[in-house]
This record gives C-alpha cells, sequence and structure tokens, in this order.
C-alpha cells in the first residue's frame, strides 16, 4: 500500500497525542476495510490517530533516506501491554526475547496478540519500512526501531458478544 494519510497535521504543546477518528472519514474507512478485510465478525468501536513527534521524526527521516524500502500498513497486536507503552515509548527491538518486531499485513493473524480490556480488544495498524523484495510476505519481520510507526490504535469487538 502506498502512503495515504500523514500523521502529522500539527501539534500541540503535547509530545504524545491520540485523537478519535471520526467514523465518517475517508481516513475512518480506510483502516476499518483494511481491519475488517481479514475480521468480518468484529465491530469496529474505535479508531484513534497516534501522534508521536519523536518516533514519527525517527521513522520519518528513515522513510525519507530509503532507495530500497518500500512502505506498508500492517497490523501488531500488544499481548499483555497496555497500547499507551507502545504509543508513548514506541515498539523497542531490544526489548524483545527474538530482538525482532513481528507485523501481520492480515489483522486477523495479529488478533491473538491483542491487549484485552473489560470492554474490547486493540490493536494497531502501523505504518513499515520493508525491502521492496519482501512486500509480498504476510508476516514481517523488523529489526530496526525506526522502522515502523503505530500510526492508528484500533479498538473493536466480537460482534456476537
Amino acid at each position: 500500500m502506498s502512503i495515504k494519510y500523514s500523521p502529522i497535521v500539527s501539534y500541540q504543546p503535547l509530545e504524545v497525542q491520540l485523537r478519535d477518528l471520526d467514523r465518517g472519514s475517508e481516513e475512518f474507512k480506510f483502516v476499518a476495510n483494511n481491519f475488517n478485510n481479514r475480521m468480518r465478525s468484529f465491530n469496529v468501536e474505535k479508531i484513534q490517530v497516534v501522534y508521536n513527534k519523536g518516533l514519527w521524526e525517527n521513522y520519518y527521516k528513515h522513510w525519507l533516506e530509503s532507495k530500497s524500502l518500500e512502505e506498508l500498513f500492517v497490523f501488531h497486536g500488544t499481548s499483555l501491554n497496555d497500547p499507551s507503552l507502545i504509543y508513548t515509548n514506541g515498539l523497542r527491538v531490544e526489548k524483545t526475547k527474538s530482538g525482532s518486531l513481528y507485523f501481520a499485513v492480515n489483522s486477523n493473524e495479529s488478533n491473538g496478540f491483542t491487549f484485552k480490556s473489560i470492554d474490547c480488544s486493540q490493536i494497531f495498524m502501523c505504518r513499515i519500512l520493508v525491502p521492496r523484495l519482501q512486500v509480498s510476505s504476510s508476516i514481517h519481520v523488523i529489526r530496526n526501531n525506526d522502522h515502523h510507526y503505530p500510526q492508528y490504535l484500533i479498538s473493536y469487538n466480537s460482534r456476537y458478544n
């Protein structure tokens, strides 16, 4: 997928912010359609755009400098981690046992690794940079902290609850 939306509109004095997307906006539809492509039995309750100036500036710098990398929108579950840790500090390869971060093209592949609260599950839709030859993979492995950005936090429920 190509770049469609820039997360930087304007920053308030805060470094990290979440903004709810309007359900009728093209951006909401873009994210919800990608999420529901493989997760039709779930309702998207809310989608929030993540604004993290430091994380975005690092990612954007690498995106501008990359000649052989392609940008994709993919999904990442948070497992037991509160999503605020991720949108505040970013995903860190050094915090993993494998030294790698895993991202799925299809939301259902990340669904088993979601943060679950009493009323919903949460998953990220992220931007990642991958070598052009790996664009067709369904799972992407990232080993560079600056090659991903947690763009959207999606809150959802099963339609059958």
